[in-house]
């Protein structure tokens, strides 16, 4: 029914084609939220990337400019050919938990006026066996002092309005390292 459409989520995966980007398609081609459009970031500049027109049920489009991109202007490049209300990025060896998006989606429509929400992640790590081994939970509480000396947010953990990406805010690309904190 008209009015009942979700915002549009823009997730920005920066790629250097490596073979994991295969299983972060699939995690947001498993997502529950419904409004969701991919955009992969072509680290490498070199035309080999080639994702699919479709994530699952969900559109894919490149963002590339022809050159090798470090991680900062990776991040602002996906970012300028997003079109969603809200993004999130997510690293080609990462994925998500099926309801990730839908569940951060959820938090901001719940508290009007804030412009980010943080879920907990876990990094799990497949060991000789197959099985996986749970190495850490990144899942602390806001703490704006500590933010400011410790990285506790992963990327692929914030949903924000992709509104607060401009001039004025941008990922810094002079850094190799630490550009998402």
């Amino acid at each position: 029914a008209p009015g009942d459409e979700q915002p549009l989520v823009s997730v920005v995966i920066r790629s250097a084609n490596r073979p994991e980007l295969t299983d972060a398609l699939d995690s947001i081609a498993l997502q529950t939220y419904p409004a969701i459009e991919v955009v992969v970031a072509d680290v490498e500049g070199q035309s080999r990337l080639k994702p699919g027109p479709l994530c699952g049920p969900f559109p894919t489009k490149l963002a590339s400019t022809g050159q090798h991109l470090g991680r900062g202007t990776a991040a602002n490049v996906g970012l300028s050919a997003a079109s969603g209300m809200y993004a999130i990025f997510l690293d080609d060896d990462d994925w998500f938990l099926p309801d990730h998006i839908c569940t951060l989606v959820s938090a901001l429509q719940e508290h009007q006026g804030c412009s980010a929400a943080y879920a907990g992640v876990e990094c799990q790590q497949r060991d000789e066996g197959g099985h996986w081994r749970l190495l850490h939970v990144f899942n602390s509480p806001h703490d704006p002092i500590r933010l400011l000396i410790q990285n506790y947010l992963p990327i692929h953990a914030v949903l924000f309005e992709r509104k607060l990406f401009g001039r004025n805010l941008r990922f810094d690309e002079s850094l190799h390292v630490y550009e998402d904190w």
